[in-house]
């Protein structure tokens, strides 16, 4: 069950050419966060979107700018999202009788989801009722310049942004799809991200879903 959990985050990748609908897509009760836009062409991509091209049409070409915010503006926080790829939905096309290529990285993030801290040496507990399951959304462990209210830092420190990189796989693989999971704010749990000033803390985003919920994801999985 964890392993299906860790993919309901996993990064998709979605693309279409000119011409071609762009379709993104998540599970229920998940909506889209879109984390990366390109289009344009590349030198030697021709096969990625097969087509004519009128006489000097620029082998390489980047028209992203922009492109994001229209990608973002028309899928972010939806479920499922279907946009018609054409150079005047981007405004300005600088790559004139090209025929381009967009692609799209995004997660399925919950519609909702809750915080927590705590402070390292502490225990973190996560609670669900009866019938539901832990998804992890994000997780962090280390130190951040902004730090966290609630531990406090020592006078004078001034921590950097010092984090684990693996703090969410660590996380998933304890607690993802179990009613309860308590696990401890240190090093021995996450490893040593090398802080040299600050107090640590572990900080997770997370929510409870139903089991008929997690039916629904084996179906869309084929898990």
């Amino acid at each position: 069950m964890a392993g299906l959990w860790h993919r309901t985050l996993t990064p998709f990748q979605a693309h279409a050419c000119d011409g071609e609908a762009l379709q993104l897509e998540c599970t229920p009760s998940t909506v889209i966060s879109v984390h990366y836009v390109s289009y344009g062409r590349q030198v030697n991509a021709g096969h990625l979107c097969p087509g004519s091209a009128s006489r000097g049409a620029a082998a390489y070409c980047d028209s992203s700018k922009g492109a994001l915010q229209v990608i973002h503006r028309r899928c972010h926080k939806s479920t499922n999202c279907r946009v018609l790829i054409t150079p005047s939905l981007f405004g300005v096309d600088n790559c004139p009788g090209a025929r381009k290529f967009i692609e799209v990285v995004y997660k399925c993030r919950p519609e909702e989801f809750l915080n927590k801290i705590v402070c390292q040496g502490s225990q973190m507990d996560l609670f669900c009722p009866v019938g539901h399951g832990l998804t992890i959304y994000s997780a962090s462990y280390g130190t951040t310049r902004t730090g966290a209210p609630e531990c406090g830092q020592p006078e004078g420190a001034a921590p950097d942004d010092c984090l684990i990189a693996q703090s969410d796989e660590t996380i998933r693989s304890l607690c993802s799809g179990r009613q309860n999971c308590s696990l401890m704010a240190d090093d021995r749990t996450f490893g040593n991200p090398g802080c040299r000033q600050g107090n640590k803390y572990l900080k997770i985003a997370y929510n409870c879903e139903e089991k008929d919920i997690l039916g629904a994801i084996l179906i869309w999985f084929n898990y």
